[in-house]
């Protein structure tokens, strides 16, 4: 890998919304990420925002780990 590949995030294709400007790294939606959990991993609102928390919020991969950011996409339960 080189130091300016794109890192995604496995599972969550859906939630990419582009790359930021600057690096070119992904940028994924948070609210999008929440309701992919709770879809598709049957999580309710509370255990998938912990598990986005603690699993993919705070991973640092390196200087091309991927951006979240809130965006107003409403989360449908």
């Amino acid at each position: 890998m080189t130091n300016n590949e794109q890192l995604k995030v496995d599972g969550f294709d859906d939630a990419c919304i582009g790359t930021d400007y600057r690096d070119f790294r992904l940028v994924y939606s948070i609210e999008r990420i929440i309701q992919i959990l709770i879809t598709r991993d049957g999580m309710d609102m509370d255990e998938a925002i912990e598990y986005f928390d603690h699993n993919i919020g705070c991973a640092f991969v390196g200087d091309m780990t991927p951006l979240y950011v809130w965006t107003e996409d409403k989360v449908d339960l």
